[in-house]
């Protein structure tokens, strides 16, 4: 019955579902049908809603008041509802007087905002019943510690519309239960809410939590003005995560609307950039392979640890890079060709290998292929002239580089291994960062270096 109900409904049939239908057993058909009679516009079903305000399901009471105050508002049957015991019959009597004016919007919302169930409750009444009236209940319900009213308060404030939802849905998008409801209130918003996001995504004091999230947020919006602040913001982003979000997100709306044109100055500046830290990597992991390997006592866990979290980072790096070339190239299959580069297969390998060959031209088809080939690294950073000149860099050269990154894990294993290894030079530079207020994990990791350079433990030996 269900599926006939929603099929007539789908078909703009609605009025064709007859009133009496309020007597079926199933309480699913009878909560659905109260649903579409709530917009339908009709009456002729108040009579028979009229008897299920005395039913024992709450959920059914509310409904039934909810759908025969839309139809045929009634202050008496309103005002009856608030002395209910159910909290979701109170909300949806107070919802309703206050919509229709017959109370003061503060009355009785104190009560209603006790407890998550009644808060709840409220929530869900208000977004069937939306009001500017409710703005200031629906900012007090965002601040509830239930990430279920919370979900429930941004889906409302979807249907109310008002700036000052803003900063509210904003603090939601950290919250993995609320944010799918943050994200389509603030689509309900439009123009507004992206200009609000477009300056939420350009403040970098927000937290990353939060930020990781503006990106795909943003995507969701009308493709060419979302692609715009993207790409406004791709160059200057400072967080690698949000950057491969970015780029995510602009690769979504390049595959769903492939009119929209992007600023390729933008993309082939953030190629280069993206080759260049690719090959960095690739060199300062090439540089503490070949000095673990001259210097045995270097090859210890920390700098297992280093060179591994490096390796991964080129791996992330070169796919960043190929989500940039399928933005530029977008009549072809970057996406699969980047999969056939790392097929075991031979000749997979070889096939992809020669289809980027064909697509790209010089200085970045050698750049990519050497990013890509399994040659000993000072071969392939040879290649990268145009995007990388490797410095000459030796151990410890590289250690304080990585002590500077804006990673914390990076720092953190450069500040143990500097730490297991007794680099006393190195020293200054760890009392330096930890005076800059790092993060508590890395101030951890860098009081524990400090420690061990403090007094070298006996028998310790110093790389150089």
């Amino acid at each position: 019955m269900r599926g006939a109900i929603d099929l007539l409904a789908a078909e703009g049939r609605a009025r064709l579902i007859p009133a009496l239908i309020l007597y079926h057993p199933s309480r699913p058909v009878v909560l659905r049908a109260l649903e579409l009679f709530e917009t339908s516009g009709r009456s002729d079903f108040v009579p028979v809603a009229d008897r299920l305000l005395d039913h024992a399901d709450p959920e059914l009471r509310a409904a039934a008041l909810r759908a025969r105050s839309a139809a045929m508002p009634d202050e008496a049957l309103l005002r009856k509802g608030l002395d209910d015991p159910s909290p979701v019959v109170r909300a949806t009597a107070l919802v309703g007087l206050v919509a229709g004016g017959w109370l003061p919007k503060s009355t009785g919302l104190d009560e209603l905002l006790r407890t998550a169930e009644a808060q709840a409750a409220l929530a869900r009444a208000i977004r069937r019943q939306p009001s500017p009236a409710f703005e200031d209940a629906l900012l007090a319900l965002a601040e509830a510690p239930s990430p279920e009213v919370q979900a429930l308060a941004a889906e409302a404030m979807g249907a109310v519309k008002s700036p000052r939802f803003f900063p509210a849905l904003l603090s939601m998008l950290g919250t993995r239960e609320a944010r799918r409801a943050a994200r389509t209130a603030f689509l309900e918003h439009g123009e507004d809410a992206l200009r609000f996001l477009d300056e939420a995504l350009g403040d970098w004091s927000l937290p990353h939590e939060i930020r990781r999230h503006l990106p795909r947020t943003i995507s969701r919006f009308a493709p060419a003005p979302a692609a715009a602040v993207l790409l406004r913001h791709l160059l200057p982003e400072p967080a690698g995560m949000v950057r491969f979000r970015m780029i995510r997100g602009l690769g979504r709306i390049a595959a769903d609307h492939p009119d929209v044109r992007l600023d390729a100055a933008v993309l082939n500046e953030a190629t280069a950039r993206t080759l260049e830290a690719s090959f960095r990597l690739m060199h300062w992991r090439s540089v503490l392979e070949h000095g673990a390997a001259e210097e045995p006592h270097r090859a210890t866990r920390g700098h297992e640890l280093l060179t591994t979290l490096l390796r991964d980072k080129e791996v992330d790096a070169v796919e960043r890079l190929f989500r940039l070339l399928g933005l530029q190239y977008r009549g072809e299959d970057l996406r699969q060709i980047h999969r056939g580069l790392r097929n075991t297969n031979p000749k997979v390998r070889s096939g992809s290998r020669e289809l980027l060959e064909n697509l790209l031209d010089p200085p970045l088809r050698e750049a990519v292929l050497a990013l890509v080939d399994e040659a000993p690294a000072e071969l392939r950073l040879a290649q990268a002239m145009a995007y990388y000149r490797a410095p000459l860099l030796d151990y410890e050269s590289v250690l304080v580089a990585l002590l500077e990154q804006s990673s914390e894990s990076v720092q953190s294993l450069a500040a143990y291994h500097v730490g297991e290894l007794g680099l006393t030079s190195l020293k200054g530079r760890l009392e330096d960062i930890e005076l800059r207020r790092t993060g508590f994990f890395v101030s951890r990791v860098i009081e524990r270096a400090l420690r061990l350079l403090a007094g070298p433990p006996e028998g310790l030996v110093h790389a150089r």
